[in-house]
């Protein structure tokens, strides 16, 4: 009976054999595949991670830091958006304490404020006032690049809180104008001019009176200008 029961089960798994299609070698064969190549994976995987441990290392080692992952630095663009803005507070008191474009210069604080085109609303006021006060220091020391940044942060900042303030922007674009005569720079000059005449009239162009009267003055600030230069030399 025993040998009968194995004669049958032997049988079976060759029937079982027998009526296995090609489809299910094929299979089979592609599972096999899938599984060794999973393996060479994560041995990949092993060896990539030893890799990068002993690069930290030996980084490490040549910055005489430790051996440890540290987290990546902040970029420099990261560092200009979470860096604080200046306090008006300090900006007033610079002004006030400093007669010496030289010195606003090489105040850090000072220069990043003077580059900053925003502003809020409430403090727009204040922040004019101290970019004139600025421009009277550059022109006290004739150092017109100066003067030039200032005026072209306060048109910006008329731009974004006083757009509808005609009478300022006009004023403002021939401080621009003026001041970009005194450094030579008469192609900006003349542009500025423009815009100002636009603002003050529409209707004014290149041979109305008013823009020739101020292209004579700005004419005028250019000569005083060279002369300026001429006399540091």
């Amino acid at each position: 009976m025993a040998k009968r029961d194995n004669k049958t089960k032997q049988r079976g798994q060759k029937e079982k054999i027998s009526n296995s299609s090609p489809h299910d070698e094929e299979v089979d064969s592609r599972d096999e595949q899938l599984l060794r190549a999973i393996r060479e994976t994560e041995v990949e995987k092993e060896d990539v991670v030893s890799m990068v441990e002993g690069l930290v290392d030996v980084l490490g080692r040549i910055s005489g830091q430790s051996s440890g992952v540290s987290m990546p630095r902040q970029s420099a663009s990261s560092a200009a958006k979470t860096k604080t803005a200046p306090d008006l507070n300090d900006i007033a008191a610079l002004l006030e304490e400093t007669g010496s474009s030289a010195q606003l210069r090489s105040h850090e604080g000072f220069m990043d404020w003077l580059r900053t085109e925003a502003c809020k609303q409430k403090k727009f006021d204040e922040e004019l006032r101290l970019i004139r006060r600025t421009i009277d220091i550059a022109g006290e020391n004739n150092d017109h690049d100066l003067g030039i940044l200032a005026a072209s942060r306060a048109v910006k900042l008329a731009h974004l809180h006083a757009k509808s303030n005609n009478q300022l922007l006009s004023e403002l674009f021939w401080l621009q104008a003026d001041l970009y005569a005194l450094a030579g720079r008469m192609t900006d000059a003349f542009r500025s001019l423009r815009q100002c005449i636009a603002l003050a009239d529409p209707d004014a162009d290149e041979d109305s009176a008013a823009y020739i009267e101020l292209a004579r003055q700005l004419e005028e600030s250019k000569i005083r200008g060279q002369k300026l230069r001429e006399s540091v030399l």
